[in-house]
């Protein structure tokens, strides 16, 4: 049987029990039934890193929280990286970046973007990837 959580395609993370790490993590589940760890940012405070999935997430006040962009960053100079991050993050009412750090390939990124795209942001347009050749 199903969890409220999985019901919903997200949960937090059993890390997140301690209080050093609340809200730190969260689990996304993606069409295919995979669960994803995801790192949470304030979007002015995003690590200088590529090579991951991002979620720019809306955080309600009752802690409900939803997905409105998905996409990856990879090999994006910081200031445009950030800067279009930030940008669809502050259109869309995000208040929360998720970043997913697991995948080792863009492959892999594409497939869990993918994934967690068809669940949280089935028809609805979103941000292209942000990648650079």
């Amino acid at each position: 049987m199903q969890t409220n959580h999985e019901m919903m395609g997200n949960m937090p993370a059993q890390v997140t029990r301690n209080r050093s790490f609340a809200g730190a993590f969260h689990y996304w589940y993606g069409r295919s039934g995979d669960r994803y760890l995801h790192t949470v940012f304030d979007p002015e405070t995003l690590p200088e890193l590529d090579g991951a999935v991002y979620l720019a997430v809306r955080k309600d006040l009752d802690g409900r929280r939803t997905v409105i962009d998905a996409g990856i960053i990879e090999n994006v100079p910081a200031i445009v990286r950030y800067g279009q991050a930030l940008a669809h993050a502050r259109r869309s009412g995000a208040n929360e970046i998720h970043l997913h750090l697991m995948a080792d390939t863009t492959r892999q990124r594409r497939d869990i973007l993918n994934d967690i795209r068809h669940r949280h942001l089935a028809g609805q347009r979103t941000s292209p990837c942000l990648h650079s050749s």
